[in-house]
């Protein structure tokens, strides 16, 4: 039976608690003012999507703004996007995707401060 991630909180416990299903790669960043993009495509058994996370290196944290989503011809789309703002549990997944870039994180801040 195939597995699949939903648009609802705890997706990055069932990440974690099925990580051999979980792949990811780099895509690139962008800079936006103090912060910086960086964009990943992942892929989790037959479902795919991206990843954005914000980081902000002065202070090593990445934004409750960061989303994890579906491609739109992805097998089992979410209906919105997932961010971190409404699923703490994606901090663990960000975390992991952003030290393969070479990034210790060091918890999350509010982008809206």
């Amino acid at each position: 039976m195939r597995k699949y991630l939903v648009d609802s909180i705890n997706t990055g416990n069932m990440i974690m608690n099925n990580l051999s299903l979980f792949s990811y790669d780099f895509r690139g960043l962008e800079t936006l003012g103090e912060s910086i993009l960086y964009q990943f495509d992942w892929k989790y058994d037959d479902q795919k999507g991206y990843a954005n996370i914000i980081f902000k290196e002065n202070i090593n944290k990445i934004s409750d703004s960061s989303v994890l989503s579906t491609n739109t011809d992805s097998l089992h789309p979410f209906g919105r996007p997932l961010g971190l703002y409404n699923d703490g549990t994606l901090e663990a997944i960000f975390s992991i995707m952003m030290k393969n870039q070479g990034i210790a994180i060091n918890g999350i801040y509010n982008q809206e401060k």
